[in-house]
This record gives C-alpha cells, structure tokens and sequence, in this order.
C-alpha cells in the first residue's frame, strides 16, 4: 500500500517506493497524500481482521460442536450465515442458543475452554499487531530504529508483547516527527478520528482495547502541541517587541470573535461571513464587548486569536487538552510579564525605540491587560466543562482540573500589574502636582504659573487617558488626583503658615483654588458635588 500510494502522488519517488525504507519513502509524501495512506490502511487491516474473525467463528462453532455443544435449531455444522457472525467469545459460551450433547463429544470441558481461549488469544493478538504495525507506519522511524525493529520481529510474540511499552517509550525518543512538523492542527484532528474509528472498529472484534496506535499517536501529538505551543510563543513574542503601544483599529473578524465569545461563552475560529462581507466593513476605533469599548493595541487583538486557536485544538484534539491549558495559561502569563517588562520596566524604550513611556502608553497597556481579565473566565470555563463531560478516572479528571487552575494564578497577575500602572500613573502626576506646589508662593499674579501649569498636566492627563480608560476608572483616577493635590496643599500652607482667617494670602489661595476648580468642571471628570468651595474646606488645618 505505501508503494501504490507513493507512486501514484505528484511528489512520490517511484524508485524510492520500491527500494527505500518506509520512513524515507513517506517523507517524500505531501500530507494529504499520507493522510489518504493511513486512511486506505486502516480501512484495509480492518478488512484482513474481519475475515481473520470470520475464520474465528468457524473454529470455534467446530470446537462447540466436538464438545457437545449444538445449536438448539438443528444438531448439524454452521451455517454460512454464521462464518461470517461477529458473536462475543462471552455471547458464544453462555448462548442459550446451544445445549449439550454428551454422545457427540469428543472434546473435554477443559479442552473446550482452552480452545476458545486460544482462539480469543489469536484475535487479540491479530488486532495488536495491526495497532502496531499501523503505530510503525505513524512513528514513521528513521534508518537506525528501522533497522532496530527489523531485529526486534524476530523475537517471539511473547517477548515482544512484554516489551512493547518498553519499546513505544524508547522509539518515541529517537523517532523522526517530519509528520507533525508540517502539519496543521485540522490534519493532526483528522488524523486522531482516523485512529480513534479504527480502534474502536478493532475493540469490537476483539472485545478489548489495543495502546500500541493510540500511543504512538499520543507521542506524535505531544510533539505537535509542543510546536503549536512554541510557534505561538515565538510570535507573541516578537510582536510584543515591535508594539509601540498606540491605539490600533480593530477589524471585523475580531470585533466578530469577542461577539461571539461574549454571545455564546465558546470559541470559534469559524468564518461567519464572506471575505468580500467583512471586506465591506470599515475597522472601528474600538472593540466591543457588551456595553463596554476597549481602546485596544494591535497585539491584544493577535492573542485574543492566539486564544481561540488554543481552545478550539483543545476540542478537536480531546487527548492534547491537559497539555494546552497549561501552554495557554503560559502564553497568557508571557503576555502579561512582557507587557510589564516592555511598559512599566520602560523595555519598550530599547527594543520598540520609544523615546519616552507616556501615559497614553500606560492606560494602553492597562486596558489590554484588563481585556485579558474579562477573556480567562471565558477560557477557563472552557476547559472546566471539557474536562467534566470526559468520562475518565476521578485521579485523571482531577489532574486536569488542578491545570485550569493555572488560570486564577493568571487572574491575580493581572491584576497586580493592572494596579501597578494605576499607580504609577498616579505617580506621574503627583510628582508633576508636587513639584509645581513646592515652587508655589501665595501672591499675585492669580492664578499663579504654578497653578496654570497644574491645570495644563491636568488637561494633558484627560487627553491622555479619556478616549482610553472608561469613564468610571477616569473619575476614580481624578479623584485619587484632586485628593492627593489636597494633601500636598494642605502640607504646603502649613509650612507657609497661611490660615483661613480672611486675610489677603487667604483671599489669593481662594483665587487659586476657583481657578483649579474650574479647570476640573471643565474637564467632566467628577460629580459637581466634590467641587464645591466647601469641598476644598478640609486643605485648612484647625485654627
């Protein structure tokens, strides 16, 4: 089968076909040519155990009647119908379809259940070996394992079925993974239903489950997730170097994505419109997620896809799942360590070539990190209910449920570093409140320079963060602003000694007062109520 599938593909080596090793033979081929190889195999063994299994029945219908035991119907030989039954050894020895006749016995009970179990022996052992043989054709060998193997098939069936864990263990270290080196998560997905279809088919006639194929397939797909993993990572990563952290637009397959995360609480990569339909739609300035728009950089846009390729393999590929919650929560913790890094370790300055990290570069990056936050529950319940609808030993649904909680341990890094840029924001801005206060003197000219240059790094900070942050987290950063402005006014006329006593400094710092007051009702940033002239009556100390 490899020779005709090989020489029949564009790419096969007719030659190579007939000399070469299998290995070699099947790095030649294209990846649908060796999908449609495994597929033809498969379909080809279970065929070959079919009539093995016919053969089967035969005999032991024959060792049934040498020991008596007959059809109630008639007392003569099968039937051709029943060469080709498919009856369980377990029906077939306890059917009440068969009595016993002792006059035509010849074989013993004894003899009897050693012959059956002989012959259940030789069915398993069929379907093994074509799990096996098929595990070889998947592993693909390079020209020393292939030679090894050439060896170990001489070694008897015993021998080998006791070493065949032993042997799919070390194999899987030295095999070649060309196969999934150069295949996508659809292929790797179809490759699993092609295995899974056939040892099911396999289970059936035998009545028991062959490992040999499935782990193999398991090695094979462990590297496939591994480089899944890596090239996602390797991505980010570059990306993330190259952000220079400004507001990006947001394309329709994206805005169409987080809709249907929002709508549905699922993932798909499914394209639910045209080309020439999203084509038509401009990009918006924001992404939306229900009532909520997200100022967003380009990189938060290319993890949200990351995202959903991760959790779409994970339910195409059912037996990878463990592996890709714990690479996602992964790729989600480089995402938020190297937004940090590159914004508040000012890393951005060096591998972007920024010239300074703004405060539009700040709520850019908290924005994407709070997007983050709203998107790990979505993730994480996704991998909760996979988990749970399995059907798998209570220790292995365990193990896979201690992975989603990588996802809180993600949540609470979020988080931190969300507040870090809060504060550091803060920061900002009180060190400039400060420093134009310490140079402050309570006299004419009003309003002062100082206060003029107050009320501009205030206007300054609203352009910079209004059309980012919402308009809740906007208030709450002025009025942690207009508190800490207090505060530091409050210091500043206890060392200037100027009491609200009516006198003519008291009158300037009322000047000023109104004037910073209004800059704030300009801006609509807090409630009229908490910039009233008795809300600043707490800046003077007891008299």
């Amino acid at each position: 089968m490899v020779i005709e599938v090989i020489a029949a593909s564009d790419s096969g080596d007719s030659e190579l076909a007939l000399t070469g090793l299998v290995g070699d033979q099947l790095q030649g081929l294209e990846l649908h040519d060796w999908l449609h190889l495994l597929e033809s195999t498969t379909s080809t063994l279970l065929c070959l155990v079919h009539r093995v299994k016919a053969v089967h029945d035969v005999m032991r219908q024959a060792a049934d009647v040498s020991a008596g035991k007959v059809p109630e119907s008639n007392g003569n030989s099968t039937t051709g119908s029943d060469v080709s039954s498919h009856i369980p050894v377990s029906v077939v020895v306890h059917s009440p379809d068969y009595r016993s006749d002792p006059s035509d016995s010849f074989l013993s009970t004894e003899e009897h259940a050693r012959v059956v179990g002989k012959l259940h022996d030789l069915l398993t052992s069929v379907c093994d070996y074509a799990h096996e043989r098929v595990a070889q054709l998947l592993s693909a060998p390079s020209h020393t394992q292939a030679s090894e193997q050439r060896d170990k098939s001489n070694l008897s069936q015993q021998t080998r079925n006791n070493e065949k864990l032993n042997h799919t263990q070390n194999s899987s270290s030295h095999s070649s993974y060309w196969l999934v080196d150069k295949a996508t998560a659809a292929q790797i997905c179809d490759l699993a239903r092609v295995i899974d279809s056939f040892t099911e088919q396999c289970e059936k006639v035998c009545g028991k489950t062959s490992t040999a194929l499935r782990s193999a397939f398991k090695v094979q797909a462990s590297k496939f997730v591994q480089r899944f993993h890596q090239d996602r990572k390797t991505k980010l990563s570059l990306i993330l170097d190259s952000e220079r952290w400004k507001q990006a637009d947001v394309p329709a397959e994206f805005q169409d994505l987080v809709s249907y995360i929002s709508e549905t609480g699922k993932f798909s990569l499914a394209k639910r419109e045209t080309e020439s339909e999203i084509g038509d739609r401009k990009p918006s300035n924001v992404l939306v997620v229900g009532e909520e728009k997200y100022a967003v950089v380009g990189t938060v846009l290319l993890l949200l896809k990351m995202v959903a390729e991760y959790c779409v393999c994970a339910t195409d590929l059912t037996v990878m799942a463990p592996n890709l919650c714990r690479h996602l929560a992964e790729l989600l913790q480089l995402f938020n360590s190297r937004c940090c890094q590159l914004v508040l370790g000012a890393g951005a300055l060096h591998v972007a070539g920024l010239k300074t990290i703004t405060t539009t570069n700040l709520a850019l990056a908290s924005r994407a990190l709070q997007l983050l936050l709203w998107l790990v529950p979505h993730v994480r319940d996704h991998f909760q209910e996979m988990f749970q609808s399995q059907n798998q030993p209570q220790q292995q649904t365990y193990r896979n449920m201690s992975g989603v909680n990588h996802f809180d341990g993600v949540e609470k890094d979020v988080n931190s570093h969300v507040h870090e840029i809060e504060s550091k924001v803060l920061s900002i801005i009180s060190n400039l409140i400060t420093g134009q206060l310490n140079q402050w003197d309570a006299r004419p000219p009003v309003p002062s320079q100082a206060f003029r240059n107050i009320s501009r790094h205030l206007t300054k900070l609203h352009e910079a963060v209004s059309n980012i942050l919402p308009e809740s987290q906007v208030e709450e950063l002025y009025r942690t602003v207009n508190k800490t402005f207090k505060d530091k006014l409050r210091d500043q006329l206890s060392k200037m000694n100027i009491v609200n006593n009516g006198g003519p400094q008291h009158g300037i710092v009322t000047s000023e007062l109104t004037f910073y007051l209004e800059t704030l009702k300009t801006l609509h940033v807090l409630p009229q109520s908490e910039l009233s002239d008795k809300a600043m009556d707490d800046i003077w100390l007891p008299r």
